[in-house]
């Protein structure tokens, strides 16, 4: 937009990536959100994929969702092995999850369709979300599952995506 039109784009996308690691978690979420618009990944996956770890929620959220907007097969390997990681919270786990397959549905769908086992209803609801976006094919059998689970949010929310699948290939 208004970088562009100022002839302004190249000296603007270092500053970005600095504003990425700035001491300030607002100038972070705003840079990492403006990042992708670049298409850079050589300059923008190393700063979006180091603020995954941000000891600010809302930074590593940022960079989890913004990371999908980037044609990077790196990014996507980044937010699988986040979305698989243990350890980290559900929350963000599930928005690299919805992030990754967005992605690269066909590499991620696998991940998604483990979580449909998983003890924690909320990992369930994250990979019924981030399912709803991979298309029939690959999301078909997985959604079914969760259709039927136990927890209301999940089923209401694999209900749901199993709608939208079916009114996106009602023409196929």
């Amino acid at each position: 937009g208004v970088v562009d039109s100022a002839g302004l784009r190249a000296p603007a996308l270092p500053a970005l990536v600095a504003a990425a690691s700035d001491p300030d978690p607002h100038v972070r979420i705003n840079a990492l959100r403006l990042l992708p618009g670049y298409r850079t990944p050589d300059l923008s996956t190393p700063a979006l994929v180091g603020r995954l770890a941000d000891p600010d929620a809302n930074v590593a959220m940022a960079a989890a969702q913004s990371l999908a907007d980037l044609p990077d097969p790196a990014a996507a390997a980044a937010l699988r092995s986040l979305a698989a990681d243990g350890t980290a919270p559900a929350g963000l786990r599930g928005a690299a999850l919805a992030s990754a397959m967005r992605m690269d549905p066909n590499a991620t769908a696998p991940l998604a369709a483990m979580w449909v086992d998983s003890s924690a209803w909320l990992l369930r609801l994250h990979a019924s979300r981030a399912l709803g976006s991979a298309g029939w094919r690959l999301a078909a059998a997985p959604l079914q599952r969760l259709a039927r689970d136990r927890h209301y949010l999940v089923s209401a929310d694999a209900l749901n995506a199993i709608r939208a699948s079916a009114d996106t290939t009602a023409g196929e």
